[in-house]
């Protein structure tokens, strides 16, 4: 509601009266249609809904019947009356009959009586009494009735700029504006725009999950948001953790094994590879055994050129070389355990928080200076860093205020501005009340303690003092618990939030107290088996390796006592060590002779019955065996003895020259070249058996060669031609006996 001051009621009074003198009525607005009838000298009452009261000059005598022309008010056509003067009100309707008034003296009529729907006359003593609750109308108290005229002012603003400019219309209605636009049409921003300026802010959506080892993202379609692990960074060659404070840590895989006697490498995309050394006479010194293992000692024989590896002793340190993650200590199976990581978070908004490998924790203060002149700078340890838009408003309703960077604040004076007519023209300000006093806005403080709230609760509760707004005591957001983290929300206030305990760790047991804050307590390995190596990854948990028990001998069984760990080398029966098929002939035609992958020799028997030769030149046709022997063989024979010139030829088989022919010389007329088989025969005078080499079976022919003697059925001439001495000589022809 505005008043007006009682000296501009009163002149618009006087302007009613002499306007209807000279013909025309002046027009107020009522909510229900108002009617006031026959009261001498005002200007007529108030419309009914959507209507218009007219009001004249009282007593005027018209005819003979002396009416006086008063307000009339009209009603859904029905009009008041009272005495013998007829009030007229202006062509206002109210639905309803018409209002009749008692019978008035001298043409004054009696207050009418509303019809359906209007409302009467409203009596009063104060303007404050006819406030309707219309920012569009001036509510006055003339002549002990209320006025409610349009206000002179357009404006009708609700005070919050972002609804858009609120006007009056001509009837007094307060006119809605149109809203500022606040989106921007992308999902990843949150729209806001400010009540008292009307400025629009878009600010990215808080896409923070409070995981370092995620990347966040908004998908500016759809607005989704997304966490991504980032930990994996697809090496083979590296172990990928995620320490919760510094983030992704891909820490370099040693292929190291401990053997001298391999090429170590890794690849990254197929991991580690131990490559054998040909000819590989084992260690020289204690950095060929390193493995890799910051909890191991490597020793070197120099005389067996082997390596001896063996854990230090529990709680030896083994750096690597950076505090951020803490002191790193080997346990009781020779594995480096992490530490305990430095807290780098100070709980201070105001500060960056980081950490240097060497120099440790470190909290730089963050920039606050946006550069621009239009907003103040500041940090709250809690809230970080705000850039609050600078109020540009003078109170002067006579210059135009703006901001620009990096100009700053001007009020530029508007040419031909005559100021404020009334508190409505002047712009809100924080901790006051407003006027307009002479053209000016006048700005009054507020009760001390009274509520100046900023829209958060984390900064404590605001209050006027001496017409400014004073911070409140910020609420403690820190409830000494290690184990949760402690933030404050501008609307619901201060939240404990537990921490994330898992390191992404599997061989940690993770747990928090409130006092001592996140443990990781490594888990045990051990398998109780002296015959393996126990480890743990981070990813994969708990490994256990077997311990190399090979000599690199393909013909011993290696083997490891479990229970002492000893290591034994047992000779296998038969087996012989090679590394080409040449070092595994058996000089056997009845085996396939080859190197297996395993370096050891393979006598394979051929198919049976293969020819094959058993290396005797006095034998012939052998064939292998099922048990892979060469056998079977005939024995060569021989040509007959046969004589030539230079005596008697005869042929003898050895067993590696075969059969070899010799010459045995025989005197003149004495190799027998007709006998079968052809000899040397001794030569002779006599004709008897005496002078021969065998009596028995020879006798001289002719006195000349000894010659065989005939067996029975033998042709023969005399007796000592037959072997018998029996020679019949009655039969034809003569045969020995």
């Amino acid at each position: 509601m505005r008043l007006l001051r009682p000296s501009l009621a009163l002149s618009l009074v006087s302007l009613s009266l002499s306007a209807v003198a000279c013909g025309f009525s002046t027009e107020g607005t009522a909510a229900d249609g108002d009617a006031l009838s026959g009261h001498a000298g005002f200007v007529g009452g108030t419309s009914g809904a959507g209507g218009k009261a007219q009001g004249g000059q009282a007593g005027k005598a018209q005819g003979g019947a002396g009416q006086a022309q008063g307000g009339k008010a009209q009603a859904g056509g029905g009009q008041a009356q009272g005495g013998g003067g007829q009030t007229q009100g202006g062509g206002g309707q109210a639905q309803g009959g018409k209002a009749q008034g008692g019978g008035g003296a001298s043409g004054q009529g009696g207050a009418g009586k509303a019809g359906a729907g209007g409302t009467a006359g409203k009596d009063c003593t104060t303007s404050a009494q006819c406030d309707d609750g219309s920012p569009c109308t001036s509510d006055t108290c003339v002549a002990g009735h209320c006025s409610n005229q349009p206000y002179l002012n357009p404006s009708c603003s609700d005070g919050n700029a972002c609804n858009g400019k609120e006007l009056c219309d001509v009837s007094g209605q307060c006119l809605k504006g149109t809203p500022i636009a606040t989106s921007d049409n992308q999902p990843c921003t949150v729209d806001v725009c400010d009540p008292a300026t009307g400025i629009v802010t878009h600010t990215p959506v808080d896409l923070d999950d409070g995981n370092p080892c995620t990347a966040d993202a908004c998908d500016p379609a759809t607005g989704k948001i997304t966490h991504v692990s980032i930990v994996d960074d697809k090496n083979a060659c590296t172990a990928d953790t995620c320490v919760p404070v510094i983030g992704p840590v891909h820490t370099a895989i040693n292929p190291g094994d401990g053997n001298p006697c391999t090429i170590d490498t890794c690849d990254p995309k197929t991991g580690v590879a131990n490559t054998a050394i040909p000819n590989c006479l084992g260690c020289q010194t204690d950095a060929d055994c390193d493995d890799g293992n910051r909890c191991h000692t490597h020793v070197c024989d120099p005389v067996k050129k082997t390596c001896t590896i063996a854990d230090k002793p529990l709680g030896a340190a083994c750096d690597d070389n950076t505090v951020c993650n803490g002191a790193e200590k080997c346990d009781a199976k020779g594995t480096c355990k992490v530490g305990t990581p430095l807290k780098i978070d100070d709980g201070d908004a105001c500060t960056a928080d980081s950490c240097h490998p060497v120099d440790g924790v470190r909290h730089v203060a963050v920039p606050v200076d946006d550069g621009n002149a239009c907003t103040a700078d500041a940090c709250d340890k809690v809230l970080g860093v705000t850039h609050t838009v600078l109020s540009i408003d003078d109170g002067n309703s006579c210059t135009a205020d703006s901001c620009s960077n990096p100009g700053g604040i001007k009020h530029d004076p508007i040419p031909g501005c005559a100021g404020c007519t009334g508190a409505g023209d002047c712009a809100d300000k924080v901790c006051n009340t407003k006027a307009c006093v002479t053209k000016q806005c006048v700005y009054t403080p507020v009760a001390d303690g009274a509520s100046c709230a900023d829209g958060t609760v984390c900064n404590g509760a605001e209050k006027c003092q001496a017409g400014a707004c004073k911070p409140g005591a910020p609420p403690a957001v820190d409830d000494a618990n290690k184990c949760t983290v402690d933030t404050c929300d501008p609307v619901t206030g201060v939240k404990h939030t537990p921490v994330a305990l898992d390191d992404q760790d599997v061989c940690t047991t993770d747990a928090c107290t409130p006092a001592g804050g996140v443990t990781h307590t490594p888990v045990s390995v051990d398998d109780g088996d002296a015959c393996t190596t126990d480890a743990c990854h981070p990813t994969s948990g708990p490994s256990h390796t077997p311990v190399v028990i090979t000599d690199n001998d393909p013909c011993t069984t290696d083997a490891c006592d479990p229970a002492t760990g000893a290591i034994t080398h047992l000779a296998i029966s038969g087996c012989k060590a090679c590394s080409a098929a040449s070092d595994c002939e058996d000089d056997n035609p009845c085996t396939t002779d080859s190197c297996e992958g395993t370096g050891t020799c393979l006598n394979a028997p051929v198919t049976v019955s293969t020819a094959c030769d058993d290396g005797d030149a006095c034998t012939t046709g052998e064939a292998c065996t099922m048990a892979g022997l060469c056998a079977g063989g005939a024995p060569v024979v021989c040509a007959e003895p046969k004589c030539d010139a230079g005596g008697l030829i005869t042929e003898q088989c050895g067993k590696t020259t075969g059969c070899v022919a010799s010459t045995t010389s025989c005197d003149t007329l004495a190799c027998n070249s007709t006998a079968s088989p052809q000899a040397c025969l001794l030569a002779c005078t006599v004709d008897t058996d005496a002078e021969c080499a065998d009596p028995a079976s020879q006798w001289c022919q002719d006195g000349v060669t000894c010659i065989a003697k005939g067996g029975v059925g033998a042709s023969c001439t005399k007796a000592i031609e037959c072997t018998s001495g029996q020679c019949d000589l009655g039969s034809t022809p003569s045969v020995c006996l």
